[in-house]
């Protein structure tokens, strides 16, 4: 989708489900005049969701331990082929090992060095989340919002222009949503109701 033919803005955020080790599909976010356009793009289709901004009722994003628990896995592949080469090196002028343990030492140090980067960038990337968009009658997952200061930005994108299609809520507006205190159950006549059976 090119932008310099439509009216759509691509949003932010590029993750993609389990970091991508089991799908090649991503997911893109466009923001129309009016609708969020949500596009699953695989190999060699497309398939497209439109949301109306005023049929959003919320954006959810939550914090996961994925990248924490990527981090521990990345970490612990390095140390598993760097423990090798701390202790081959004491020994690499052993008759056993003349010669063959520099470059399997090098080879070793590569492969742990190439662990620490992918961690260095998995860090840089910063917190996961998990984050969702909901109407009425579904809640879609925004994969592609899968760091926390992607997503952040997004939403905050994603607010505004469902505030200036909806209008913002006052807090007076929200005044009826709000659950009654146990002590005034039930709503309305907390003096000639009885108190509901709190046993159970």
């Amino acid at each position: 989708m090119r932008a310099g033919t439509n009216p759509y803005k691509r949003l932010p955020g590029r993750a993609r489900k389990l970091f991508g080790l089991f799908s090649n599909a991503r997911q893109q976010l466009w923001l129309g005049p009016d609708h969020l356009l949500v596009a699953e793009v695989k190999a060699y289709t497309e398939r497209y969701k439109r949301y109306y901004l005023k049929d959003i009722q919320a954006l959810t994003m939550c914090p996961t331990n994925a990248g924490r628990i990527v981090n521990a896995v990345l970490l612990g592949f390095s140390g598993l082929f760097l423990i090798p080469v701390l202790l081959l090196f004491p020994n690499r002028h052993l008759p056993s090992l003349e010669g063959l343990a520099l470059p399997v030492m090098i080879l070793l140090a590569g492969i742990s060095a190439l662990f620490l980067l992918f961690l260095f960038g998995n860090v840089l990337l910063g917190p996961t989340c998990i984050c969702h968009l909901h109407t009425a009658v579904q809640a879609e997952r925004l994969s592609a919002l899968g760091r926390a200061r992607t997503a952040a930005r997004t939403l905050n994108l994603l607010k505004w222009s469902i505030e200036s299609a909806q209008g913002r809520i006052q807090p007076e507006d929200v005044q009826d949503f709000v659950a009654p205190r146990w002590e005034d159950w039930p709503p309305g006549s907390p003096d000639s109701a009885q108190e509901p059976n709190r046993e159970g």
